[in-house]
């Protein structure tokens, strides 16, 4: 039916005033419902209130379809050692991170950066993150990067899954490992590994089971939650994005209190 009624659209055009044929309108019969054709499939949505009916109607196999460009694996080589109990109290007292929580750190010690692995759904890593502290570093050092990250393998998705309870319908999004560490005590929660979501990340929620998702970046990425959340918001139930009245503090250096008070009710 969907792909009925949107026979007529062009690439990047999207329908108008039609009635949608889940609810049939209503009483009124409201001309509600719109679809938007893209390089991909079709997206639709029913704007009345008592419907909301929404999703996508793919072109080719899969939500998104076609082959995912590969990347290259850079599995870091160098020498890495366990933190030392002046990192692990670095940790605790900018953090409010307890050892338990970073255990699995580790020192590179020829690049003088944090080593924090990154964990897929299963909770195998499949990469690490190379973050430089210039509190930690045993001399100074120039870098022009605060963070790098090192992928074991080819066509995993680029995503760090802290600690999942189960395979779960409702998960947070931030942009890097600590934050993850600090939200999941609340709710489960997904590292980007930036501030940016792809068609291929997308996809591999979608697989999991995602229905709710929420998007929580760094006070400075705002504007790109919002961007991504109109660009992906009717592949799920819920797509939300989460902003705070203090947009200096990430999720990571949030207090105990704030945390609670903005991703403890989540439904």
């Amino acid at each position: 039916m969907i792909r009925v009624l949107a026979s007529d659209l062009v690439l990047g055009e999207q329908s108008q005033n039609i009635v949608c044929p889940f609810c049939k309108g209503g009483h009124t019969k409201e001309k509600s419902f719109s679809i938007k054709r893209e390089p991909t499939g079709l997206l639709y949505h029913c704007y009345r209130a008592t419907c909301g009916s929404r999703g996508f109607v793919p072109c080719v196999g899969g939500v998104f379809g076609g082959k995912a460009k590969e990347r290259p694996p850079n599995p870091y080589t160098r020498p890495l050692r366990r933190l030392h109990a002046r990192e692990r109290r670095f940790f605790m007292r900018k953090y409010q991170l307890r050892s338990s929580s970073i255990r699995d750190f580790c020192y590179a010690t020829v690049d003088q950066r944090v080593a924090m692995p990154i964990i897929d759904v299963r909770g195998f890593r499949i990469g690490w993150n190379l973050r430089h502290y210039p509190e930690l570093a045993l001399e100074a050092k120039e870098t022009s990067r605060k963070a790098i990250t090192y992928w074991d393998n080819t066509n995993v998705p680029t995503l760090h899954f802290e600690a999942p309870r189960s395979l779960h319908t409702s998960l947070v999004l931030v942009e890097d490992q600590l934050s993850a560490k600090r939200v999941s005590i609340y709710q489960n929660a997904v590292a980007l590994m930036g501030c940016n979501l792809t068609d291929q990340n997308v996809q591999h929620l979608l697989d999991l089971g995602v229905q709710d998702v929420y998007i929580a970046l760094d006070g400075d990425a705002w504007e790109m939650a919002q961007k991504i959340k109109e660009k992906y918001l009717l592949f799920f139930r819920n797509f939300n994005v989460i902003t705070w009245s203090d947009k200096n503090t990430d999720p990571k250096d949030m207090t105990e209190e704030a945390l609670k008070q903005i991703f403890g009710e989540l439904q």
